[in-house]
């Protein structure tokens, strides 16, 4: 029986093995461990990687992402973001901000490892999706 929080706990030994900065919280008994990463061309993104507090899944979610100031924004951002066919799931927020999200299932051993691989494969996308979102937006500001 896997001790609560047991999951994040490892998650931190294995980043700190790696010395790679990041920051944690406990939120509504969600342990919550933050990295950031400056996107190539692109602005510097936090990736929040929630750990579930029985082991049972985690959730990945970046923000600092893309705010997008006008209607007509939103409109020109859904039309890349619908237009991916893979990757994780992209949508925009009642803030106008443009929100990346995957939610991991954990049904056998906990590899920290792995959730580390998951975290670059967030901000690789992050890195895809920027330019057309981009792209989209100032063509549709013009």
């Amino acid at each position: 029986m896997m001790q609560e929080g047991e999951n994040a706990a490892r998650f931190e030994y294995y980043l700190n093995s790696l010395d790679i900065p990041y920051h944690s919280v406990n939120d509504n008994n969600n342990d919550i461990i933050y990295l950031e990463r400056e996107l190539e061309n692109g602005p510097t993104v936090s990736l929040g990687v929630m750990i579930t507090p029985d082991n049972s899944g985690m959730r990945l979610y970046m923000f600092n992402y893309i705010n997008i100031r006008t209607p007509s924004g939103v409109l020109a951002a859904l039309e890349v973001i619908n237009a991916q066919e893979d990757g994780p799931v992209c949508f925009i927020d009642e803030d106008r901000d443009v929100i990346l999200q995957m939610d991991v299932p954990i049904f056998s051993a906990f590899s920290a490892c792995n959730v580390y691989r998951l975290c670059e494969y967030m901000f690789d996308w992050a890195e895809r999706l920027y330019p057309p979102l981009m792209r989209s937006l100032l063509s549709q500001s013009n």
